[in-house]
């Protein structure tokens, strides 16, 4: 697994306990929640685009 894979990981893991623990009790913290687990899935899956590198 690359390093992005595994920070994705973890941003969802957190964010998914966040949401689980507090239990929706306040709409801006679940939106940033929400916000944070669509970053996580887009690391995760490679959603997000890789940067190309020049070969000189």
């Amino acid at each position: 697994m690359n390093k992005f894979r595994i920070i994705g990981v973890l941003i969802l893991a957190i964010s998914a306990a966040y949401i689980i623990i507090f239990d929706f009790s306040n709409d801006v913290l679940d939106f940033i929640a929400g916000m944070f687990m669509a970053v996580g899935i887009a690391f995760t899956f490679g959603i997000l685009p890789k940067k190309k590198q020049n070969k000189k």
